[in-house]
């Protein structure tokens, strides 16, 4: 049972990760930038598409390591 519960609390952290600290930032950050450097909104969400996987496996990584 202990397994379990460790098991759901990894994924439950992990998918807050993915929200808060990956969806969240990027899509706040990337229109502020827009509004900094004077291009498209819909030209920095497009960059901000790049760093996406590299962020994804620095959310799994923090959530494993917090646990």
């Amino acid at each position: 049972m202990l397994h379990y519960s460790l098991y759901v609390r990894t994924w439950n952290l992990i998918v807050v990760n993915l929200i808060f600290g990956v969806m969240l930032i990027n899509l706040i950050g990337a229109p502020i930038m827009a509004l900094i450097t004077n291009t498209s909104i819909w030209a920095r969400l497009t960059s901000v598409v790049i760093f996406l996987p590299d962020d994804i496996i620095k959310a799994v990584i923090a959530a494993i390591i917090a646990i």
